[in-house]
């Protein structure tokens, strides 16, 4: 079976203890991982499948309030991905304030150009 491309934008459910959230997450061919609009990170390939680590800011009131370190290993499943890990909650200080499980399953986003 072939490898999918990595590369690319895609569309997460992610499923934590408190809930399940759509996330959109963006991965480029020279390494970098985006989540929704502000967090960053990197990503790399393994033997079935990669590992992403990205860093996403909380922001209450305009304020950066702590920030939520995401690690991730991701193993392919067809043209979708299945991942789990654990998140790691900081406050503004840089102390971790808690540990949380997070499990995601993702598929490659479907974009159409239009042409006038």
């Amino acid at each position: 079976m072939r490898t999918p491309d990595t590369a690319g934008a895609w569309t997460a459910e992610v499923r934590r203890p408190r809930g399940t959230f759509t996330r959109s997450l963006r991965f480029t061919s020279d390494g970098r991982a985006f989540l929704d609009h502000a967090g960053v990170g990197t990503w790399q390939r393994t033997g079935d499948g990669f590992t992403f680590r990205i860093t996403e800011p909380i922001v209450v009131d305009g304020r950066c309030t702590g920030w939520v370190a995401i690690e991730q290993h991701a193993v392919w499943d067809g043209d979708s991905f299945a991942a789990h890990g654990v998140s790691v909650v900081h406050d503004a200080t840089g102390n971790p304030s808690y540990r949380v499980p997070v499990a995601i399953t993702a598929r490659h986003e479907i974009r159409t150009a239009m042409f006038p």
